[in-house]
């Protein structure tokens, strides 16, 4: 394991991140206590530019063709049939269909292995990983000389 002493201000700013060799995680401690600490990585993370990656989704949404358009329709009452309303029920609800690998998702091992994890058995600490953007313009197709293109 190697410790790194993060600094910007040793005053107000000092932080250990523990790295174990031939592991792409990183393990923040507190350097008060050497423990663990939520607390402690809110704040590094809570300081940071947060990006949001939501794009509305909706029926008219492109998606490969081999799946289809989504559907949102009322959800309706199983006994009635009759879609709920504000009006008779006090709210009202969508039914959507869509297929689960529409856009940017997750692909747990089993959607390849049929045998792998689903996403229900994948431990939370994996869905967390480091982040790297190419801030290039959009093109219908791009290769790793696209992206390595200084």
């Amino acid at each position: 394991m190697v410790t790194i002493r993060c600094k910007k201000n040793a005053a107000t700013d000092s932080r250990l991140v523990d790295h174990h060799p031939g592991s792409s995680s990183l393990r923040l401690r507190d350097p008060k206590t050497g423990g663990d600490s939520l607390a402690e990585a809110w704040r590094i993370v809570s300081g940071k530019k947060l990006v949001d990656l939501t794009h509305t989704f909706s029926p008219t949404t492109p998606v490969w063709q081999g799946f289809g358009p989504a559907t949102f329709s009322p959800a309706k009452d199983p006994v009635t049939g009759r879609p709920y309303t504000i009006d008779k029920d006090g709210f009202r609800a969508l039914q959507y269909s869509l297929v689960g690998q529409y856009g940017t998702h997750i692909d747990p091992p089993a959607h390849f292995d049929a045998h792998g994890m689903t996403l229900d058995e994948l431990p939370v600490k994996n869905m967390i990983l480091p982040l790297i953007v190419f801030d290039r313009p959009f093109k219908s197709s791009c290769t790793c000389a696209c992206i390595t293109a200084k």
